[in-house]
């Protein structure tokens, strides 16, 4: 799951302005779009991501281009 996380994080802090369809192709899956936004969810509350969602272009961005997860400290158990 970290894995994705990362992935995820790096696409949206890259400026690619993912949606559910490209981070499939990124991630080599074919997650729903439910599966998509849990894990958005979970950047969003787990590790404070300022991610919103562009409704108009149908696309993930970041409120705040300083934010990156290599700054997050992991606690136990996540590894």
């Amino acid at each position: 799951m970290l894995r994705y996380l990362f992935k995820i994080e790096k696409a949206i802090k890259n400026g690619e302005y993912p949606n559910t369809k490209s981070l499939n192709e990124l991630l080599r899956t074919d997650f729903s779009r439910s599966t998509i936004s849990r894990y958005i969810d979970i950047l969003r509350e787990e590790y404070d991501a300022p991610i919103e969602f562009d409704f108009q272009k149908n696309v993930y961005y970041y409120t705040d281009s300083t934010f990156s997860l290599d700054h997050v400290i992991l606690r136990e158990g996540e590894l």
